[in-house]
């Protein structure tokens, strides 16, 4: 069966609107198992040190849940990106994370609960660079260049270092 994020723009009929909404739900439970991941290697004074201005736990939490800060979606994302931070253009005191649902290695689909709580770190230091004093996580690591590979090689072992020993 064809995963159901794989729809794109076409209109659904109803019975994949079911589909849809099964995915959906999923993806609710699977945030919620990756959240606990990731508070739980926030309870890391190293982990928690990557991230300055606010508590991470806190913020993180908060947007999971949709309430301050902002919100997470899942969404079928370009090739290149297995998630996206950005700011809210109607309310730039908030962002959004949208989590890619295509298939294939490093994405949210392949992951299993420790990757996907590496993931939730990985995007709340975009956040913190964009809400709050920053992160010592870089910012600037989307693309092909060679500064955009290095600062995930540095994002990486920062939050394998520090808080869910492993890397994408």
């Amino acid at each position: 069966m064809q995963s159901p994020w794989s729809h794109g723009m076409k209109i659904l009929d109803r019975s994949d609107r079911a589909d849809v909404e099964d995915a959906r739900r999923i993806f609710r439970e699977d945030l919620e198992s990756a959240l606990s991941k990731a508070i739980k290697a926030l309870e890391k004074d190293d982990c928690r040190a990557l991230f300055h201005g606010a508590n991470p736990s806190e913020v993180l939490t908060n947007i999971v849940q949709g309430k301050k800060y902002g919100d997470i979606k899942a969404k079928m994302l370009k090739p290149e990106g297995a998630a996206q931070t950005g700011r809210k253009w109607w309310n730039p005191l908030e962002v959004r994370i949208d989590i890619s649902m295509r298939e294939g290695s490093g994405y949210w689909l392949n992951l299993d609960e420790e990757g996907r709580g590496f993931l939730l770190l990985h995007e709340l230091g975009h956040v913190f660079h964009r809400l709050f004093d920053g992160s010592d996580l870089k910012d600037n690591d989307t693309g092909d260049s060679a500064e955009a590979e290095e600062n995930r090689k540095i994002n990486d072992k920062l939050l394998s270092d520090n808080c869910i020993g492993r890397q994408l």
